[in-house]
């Protein structure tokens, strides 16, 4: 509920409330009775609304919000008192008969003096307690949505943080690939930073969004494999494979939430001394998206899943951070760490 709306109904609720409160002796008294009683205590109410109107929207904010609550039982007290005097200086003016010394159904002589206090205390404790109630419901509702709207913020502050760190460290590899290939192959650098130039305009421009189509992040993953490809030396006995299955028409995800696997597996898994297998696979089945990667490894002893951020290095512990971010109980994340081999399968609901 947003600041608009419940300003609308805090003034609605009081309007509708004043309304009734005073329409009450013309709904309850039957005006053939007693119209004199009716007319008397229509001022009496009315007389209550001043008061009423100051109860929300002085006291409260400015008294009563602030924890100020000595001042504002004093203010209600002083309140009750100007209302109280200007009843009785009203029906100074207007006793067309004696309210209390009335006929057989009502009050007889003798009944207690006070009566009349009472038929002042009851309706205005009863508007005011009504007033504050409805404003401290109201002003709860606030307090939750602002801490809910921060709480966004600062998720969405952390969000973009957490991007920002996956740029510079994306680009700092990629950049020592280019370099190294511009050593042995020219013409192959100046198509890698055709390829890298792609990728950091996919990257700049769509990880501010907050959901990208997934065909996009799919081209982007293509993208980084090829730059690899052109990186990887005749040295290297390398095979990747990317298969893609399902439907990925109208499915939206995360923006660059994919990559940081992929580059961790040829981070880790491409080796100059044996053959080496990168393998991806990505599935779209309904709402439901698997994204999973093999690759041997580069040495036995690399990492053990007691120390996965160290070999996943940045980039995938900052994903593994915007996963629970984004998809709080929503993802599922399998990692299979082998003797020569690193397996992750990825599930998310999106």
């Amino acid at each position: 509920m947003s600041k608009v709306h419940i300003k609308k109904y805090r003034v609605a609720f009081h309007i509708l409330f004043l309304v009734v409160m005073i329409s009450l002796p013309w709904l309850f008294i039957p005006m053939q009775h007693n119209p004199d009683l009716i007319k008397l205590l229509t001022i009496r109410t009315s007389l209550l609304v001043p008061f009423y109107l100051l109860n929300v929207f002085v006291f409260i904010p400015r008294l009563l919000n602030r924890q100020r609550y000595k001042l504002y039982v004093g203010a209600i007290a002083l309140s009750f008192l100007l209302f109280f005097t200007s009843s009785i200086l009203a029906e100074s003016f207007y006793r067309p008969i004696d309210f209390w010394y009335v006929k057989a159904n009502q009050v007889r002589p003798g009944k207690p003096k006070h009566f009349m206090a009472m038929q002042l205390v009851f309706p205005f404790l009863l508007s005011f307690s009504i007033g504050t109630s409805f404003e401290m419901i109201l002003n709860s509702e606030e307090q939750r949505r602002e801490k809910e709207e921060i709480k966004k913020e600062k998720l969405y502050s952390e969000l973009a943080f957490l991007k920002s760190q996956i740029n510079p460290h994306f680009l700092f590899n990629s950049l020592n690939s280019i370099y190294s290939l511009i050593q042995r192959s020219p013409k192959n650098a100046s198509q890698a930073v055709l390829l890298l130039s792609d990728l950091m305009r996919y990257i700049l421009y769509e990880s501010s969004r907050s959901q990208i189509k997934l065909t996009q992040e799919i081209q982007g993953l293509k993208n980084y494999i090829a730059l690899q490809r052109l990186r990887i030396s005749k040295k290297e006995s390398v095979r990747i494979d990317f298969k893609e299955s399902g439907n990925f028409s109208g499915t939206f995800i995360e923006p660059l939430i994919f990559i940081p696997f992929l580059e961790n597996a040829f981070k880790h898994g491409v080796s100059y001394n044996k053959d080496s297998l990168v393998s991806v696979s990505l599935k779209a089945e309904a709402n439901i998206v698997v994204f999973e990667v093999y690759n041997t490894k580069k040495q036995t002893n690399t990492a053990t899943l007691d120390n996965v951020n160290e070999h996943a290095g940045i980039g995938l512990s900052n994903t593994i951070r915007r996963l629970n971010l984004s998809y709080p109980e929503r993802y599922e994340l399998k990692i299979n760490d082998g003797d020569d081999y690193y397996q992750t399968k990825l599930t998310i609901l999106v």
